[in-house]
């Protein structure tokens, strides 16, 4: 099985990142406990794995649900 892959930029926003791993939103729905590629734009596309800590609903608009949570760098 793949990891979920998740583009910053397209499918969430960075809130913070920290060296243990990063704080992101968006409308894409992650699973806590599984592993997931996250792509950070640039010249290099650089991507990470990390594996969703916590992940939970935000806010719900219009547009649907919006979610937040924490990855954790492995």
């Amino acid at each position: 099985m793949k990891n979920q892959r998740v583009c910053v930029g397209r499918d969430v926003r960075v809130l913070a990142e920290v060296t243990a791993g990063i704080e992101i939103e968006g409308e894409t729905r992650l699973r806590p406990g599984h592993p997931v590629e996250i792509v950070q734009p640039g010249p290099a596309n650089r991507t990470r794995t990390a594996v969703v800590w916590t992940w939970h609903v935000a806010r719900v608009g219009s547009g649907g649900p919006t979610y937040r949570g924490f990855c954790r760098w492995t």
